[in-house]
């Protein structure tokens, strides 16, 4: 566990500073280079210990890789798993996409207007992804909880894929 790890709460909303301080001081101490002196096996344990710390790290820094640990950890999603989303986000989406597809290259007034849509149902998300990680946290990660944000977390995923889709769009169009 990351979090156990770096000495930090399994929590969503983590204090990066705390973050930064704990891994360097973790780090400090079992540093390869403290080990040279060691056996063949302090060597290599201390090997490990400092990559999982800087894969802990990495992960924990960063918000979207957190989340996925996270749900992970928690058995919300599943490494490569496929999640069928509700028939009327899909609909929304392929709103959105088809807008997209017919959009006029130079058309910056409908592109800023898709942006803002986007943005829009991204915000609404996040707002509903940290209600549940609350509710969820607060409920001990109940089934009902985990199914919510289930859901949540692929329709983020799915955004994120038409942001940068937009984002490629505009700077080709």
């Amino acid at each position: 566990n990351y979090f156990e790890l770096l000495d930090l709460p399994f929590a969503y909303s983590i204090d990066k500073g705390l973050l930064k301080r704990h891994f360097l001081m973790k780090s400090k101490e079992v540093h390869p280079d403290f080990f040279t002196q060691d056996s063949d096996e302090a060597q290599s344990a201390a090997l490990e210990l400092s990559a999982k710390l800087n894969d802990a790290y990495q992960i924990l820094n960063n918000d979207e890789r957190r989340l996925n640990y996270i749900l992970e950890q928690r058995g919300v999603v599943l490494k490569d798993e496929k999640h069928q989303l509700s028939n009327v986000f899909l609909m929304e989406m392929m709103d959105l996409n088809e807008s997209l597809d017919e959009l006029n290259p130079g058309d910056a007034v409908a592109l800023k207007g898709i942006q803002e849509q986007v943005n829009t149902a991204m915000q609404h998300n996040d707002q509903q992804m940290g209600e549940a990680i609350a509710l969820a946290e607060q409920n001990k990660w109940q089934d009902a909880d985990k199914a919510n944000l289930k859901e949540i977390f692929y329709r983020r995923k799915y955004l994120l894929r038409i942001l940068e889709k937009l984002a490629t769009f505009a700077l080709h169009k």
